[in-house]
C-alpha cells in the first residue's frame, strides 16, 4: 500500500507536472501569438501612417504647383496688360506728336503764305514808291528848268519826295517774327514731349 501510494504520489507529481509544462507552453504560445499580433497591427498602422505622409506631401506638392501656376499666369496676365498700356501711351503719345507736328506744318504754310503776300505787297509798294520818286524826280526838273527853286513845287511850297524806303522792312520782320514764333513753339512742344517720355 505504501508502494501504491508512492506511485500514486509520482504519478501525481508527473501529471501536475506536465499539465504545468502544458499551461506554460500553451501560455508562451498565447503569449508570442499576441506578440506577433501586436507587431503585424503596428507595422500596419505604421504603413497607415507612412501612405497618409506620402499622400500629404504629394497633396502639399501638388497645391505648390498649383499655387506657382496660377502665381506665373496672374504675372503673365499683368506683364500683358502693361505692355497693352505702354503700347496704347506709346500709340496716343505719337499721336500727339503727329497733330502737333500738322499743327505745326500748317502754322508754318500759313506764316510762309502771309510771307509771301507781305513779299508780293512789298515788292508792289516798293514798285509805288519808284514811281512816286520819279514823278517827284521829273516835277523837280521841271521846277528846275521852269526857273523856280529846286526845293519848291508850282505851289511854292518845300516838300520831301515820298520814297517808301523806311517802311519795307516792316513787313519782312513781321513775317520772321511769325516764323520764329511757330518754330519755338514747336521746339517747346518737342521737347515737353521728350520729357513725358
Amino acid at each position: 500500500e505504501a508502494e501504491t501510494t508512492v506511485e500514486e504520489t509520482t504519478t501525481a507529481e508527473e501529471t501536475t507536472e506536465a499539465e504545468t509544462t502544458v499551461e506554460e507552453t500553451t501560455t508562451a504560445e498565447e503569449t508570442t501569438e499576441a506578440e506577433t499580433t501586436t507587431e503585424a497591427e503596428t507595422t500596419t498602422e505604421a504603413e497607415t501612417t507612412v501612405e497618409e505622409t506620402t499622400t500629404e506631401e504629394e497633396t502639399t506638392a501638388e497645391e505648390t504647383t498649383t499655387a506657382e501656376e496660377t502665381t506665373e499666369a496672374e504675372t503673365t496676365v499683368e506683364e500683358t496688360t502693361t505692355e497693352e498700356e505702354t503700347t496704347a501711351e506709346e500709340t496716343t503719345t505719337a499721336e500727339e506728336t503727329t497733330e502737333e507736328e500738322t499743327s505745326t506744318l500748317a502754322e508754318t504754310t500759313t506764316a510762309e503764305e502771309t510771307t509771301a503776300e507781305e513779299t508780293t505787297t512789298e515788292a508792289e509798294s516798293t514798285t509805288e514808291a519808284e514811281t512816286t520818286v520819279a514823278t517827284a524826280v521829273e516835277g523837280d526838273s521841271n521846277t528846275i528848268t521852269g526857273g523856280g527853286s529846286g526845293a519848291q513845287g508850282d505851289n511854292g511850297e518845300g516838300h520831301l519826295p515820298v520814297t517808301g524806303m523806311v517802311v519795307w522792312p516792316i513787313s519782312i520782320f513781321s513775317a520772321l517774327g511769325l516764323v520764329f514764333l511757330a518754330i519755338g513753339y514747336y521746339d517747346n512742344k518737342r521737347r515737353k514731349s521728350e520729357e513725358n517720355k
